[in-house]
């Protein structure tokens, strides 16, 4: 058996958190089930327009095995060069011991698994899904039980690695995607590799797999395969999910969402907008570092902090009227503490603690006249007799 190399596995598994949950998502929309005559195949289908990927991956999901198998078989008539379509149609013409040849292990389902993320993590691809439920009797792919014990290839824990001999994965089900493209092979054309790639990753957010959907976007715009549409598509993804993270205070975490997707798009109005959110994304981490910093009493630091949110995004009125608070609280503090400093005749502090305050708001001029005042007294005090 020949070996495929492990940079093509390298690329197999870029889109394992991708479809990760293709197999196993419970929200998948109910297709109208088609009226029962008469019992040709599909009338119903042919009279409301052609068959879908979507409609194909629902009927997978499901284990109605022999229907996706005739929509996928229409499919591949429309676009004979889908590595996609070819995949999961030898999944069903094939035996799952020859796509996943033996010897085989155990293992347990965790709460939260799906087979297409086992198939991820076993073998490399996601879209293996239909040959390890095969493989594994299970009935209806998406409905996997937790607890469940499935087998997989033995030696295929960690498919980016080399592996030799018969235990590697069957080339028949690698050549489906040829250099490990799940989506797009080189005898498609731009627009059929596209549409394909929008139809999955709408299929997805349908689903209720949004991190899904832009993972896919993301990679595809690594290789400039977007099309208007679905550049606005994972904007509108990483923009949804940075608004989360942020909400759940993972600061860090939007910023390196947004980052990486204007990483991957061209200077457009698209980027401009996740470019704008990052900014505001990062006034936010520095308003929440002031607050905490107010909290723990370090007004010069909280102030800093929102001075410095306030010049990184000088338009944001939260950023305005926090810096605002916070400048008079630091003055009221800071010109108090100096004060009391002067009255009581400990000179240095008082000059140390307006010199903070100045430095912090040079603009309070009652600190600047004070200052001046007590250093020619320290200077008095200092000139010899």
């Amino acid at each position: 058996m020949s070996m495929v190399p492990t940079h093509r596995w390298a690329r197999v598994l870029v889109f394992g958190p991708v479809l990760a949950l293709l197999a196993g998502c419970q929200l998948v929309p109910q297709r109208p089930i088609p009226e029962p005559d008469p019992p040709a195949v599909q009338p119903a289908r042919e009279s409301s327009g052609p068959v879908r990927l979507v409609d194909a991956m629902d009927a997978l999901q499901r284990g109605e095995f022999e229907e996706a198998a005739g929509m996928l078989a229409a499919l591949r008539q429309a676009s004979p060069g889908s590595p996609t379509l070819t995949l999961l149609a030898r999944q069903l013409e094939e035996s799952p011991e020859a796509l996943l040849p033996g010897p085989y292990r155990t293992l347990r389902v965790a709460p939260g698994d799906t087979l297409s993320e086992i198939a991820a993590r076993e073998v490399g691809n996601p879209l293996l899904f239909v040959a390890l439920a095969r493989l594994n009797g299970v009935d209806q792919p998406r409905r996997l039980a937790v607890g469940a014990e499935l087998r997989v290839p033995q030696d295929s824990a960690s498919p980016a690695e080399d592996q030799t001999g018969d235990d590697a994965l069957a080339e028949p089900a690698v050549a489906a995607v040829e250099a490990g493209e799940v989506i797009g092979q080189d005898d498609a054309s731009p627009e059929a590799r596209r549409s394909e790639l929008e139809t999955v990753a709408e299929y997805l957010l349908a689903s209720g797999q949004p991190t899904d959907a832009r993972e896919l976007l993301l990679a595809a715009a690594r290789d400039r395969e977007l099309s208007p549409a679905a550049e606005d598509l994972l904007v509108e993804l990483s923009l949804d999910s940075a608004r989360t993270e942020v909400e759940a205070d993972q600061f860090e975490a939007a910023v390196a969402t947004l980052a990486e997707a204007t990483a991957v798009l061209a200077p457009g109005p698209g980027r401009a907008r996740l470019e704008v959110r990052r900014t505001r994304v990062e006034v936010f981490e520095q308003l929440a570092r002031a607050e905490a910093f107010e909290r723990r009493g370090l007004l010069l630091e909280a102030h800093a902090e929102a001075r410095s949110a306030l010049d990184r995004d000088p338009d944001y009125a939260a950023a305005q009227a926090r810096e605002a608070e916070l400048r008079e609280a630091l003055v009221a503090d800071y010109h108090d503490r100096a004060l009391r400093a002067w009255r009581s005749r400990d000179i240095d502090l008082a000059i140390r603690t307006w010199d903070e305050l100045l430095e912090a708001v040079p603009e309070f001029e009652p600190a600047r006249v004070y200052l001046d005042r007590a250093r020619q007294l320290r200077r008095r005090l200092d000139a010899p007799e």
